[in-house]
């Protein structure tokens, strides 16, 4: 199963999702569920098929790649990122592996930070649900620094 680059072989669905120990796989359980309630409110997202675990540390950051059944002009396969960090989708041409849409994800918060630093708006960048303020750039740049490190490959 596959959309355009995306691929679901690899990936670990939902419903076997465990984390390194009982305390982060019920950390992640409680992030798919964030990431589940998320996307449900998404006025082209009609419901959701089925979700898989991309990558993630519960209670840190995580990646769901689902499979939606979609208003007309949506997607069918949507990333969703949550944690420490703000929530967001990304459809599924930002990546075909959960690095990807993570580096995509990235990608998207520094294009706000910058638009945010250099006093432009960001009505149309990736939402990020605070308000435009520098201290609110400075700390995502810290939690994008972090995920660099620990997540993406230098």
């Amino acid at each position: 199963m596959t959309a355009r680059n995306v691929k679901v072989t690899g990936l670990v669905s939902e419903d076997d999702m465990e984390g390194d120990s009982p305390e982060d796989s019920q950390l992640l359980r409680g992030m798919l569920a964030e990431a589940r309630s998320f996307l449900s409110t998404r006025t082209w997202c009609l419901r959701i098929v089925k979700g898989y675990f991309g990558l993630g540390v519960g209670g840190v950051l995580a990646v769901f790649l689902f499979e939606i059944e979609p208003d007309q002009d949506a997607d069918r396969f949507i990333w969703v990122v949550v944690g420490d960090v703000p929530t967001a989708y990304l459809a599924a041409d930002a990546g075909g592996t959960p690095c990807e849409a993570l580096e995509s994800y990235v990608h998207e918060m520094e294009r706000w930070i910058e638009a945010v630093r250099t006093g432009r708006s960001v009505n149309t960048l990736i939402p990020v649900g605070v308000e435009a303020t520098l201290q609110n750039a400075e700390e995502l740049q810290s939690r994008l620094e972090f995920i660099k490190v620990h997540f993406l490959r230098p």
